[in-house]
């Protein structure tokens, strides 16, 4: 039913994690992109200022 999965070397793992973590950026930057410019005009610019 469940199989173990292969030993991964250390490097393998590395590479993996980041590669996911960089999708994983790449799609919480475009929700926070898309909940922005929801809000009005006044937050925005306001959230601009302290970027």
């Amino acid at each position: 039913m469940n199989e173990a999965l292969p030993d991964l070397a250390f490097e393998e793992a590395l590479v993996y994690l980041l590669t996911a973590l960089k999708e994983v950026k790449a799609t919480v930057e475009q929700i926070l992109d898309n909940f922005i410019k929801l809000l009005p005009v006044f937050m925005q610019k306001q959230l601009l200022r302290t970027a």
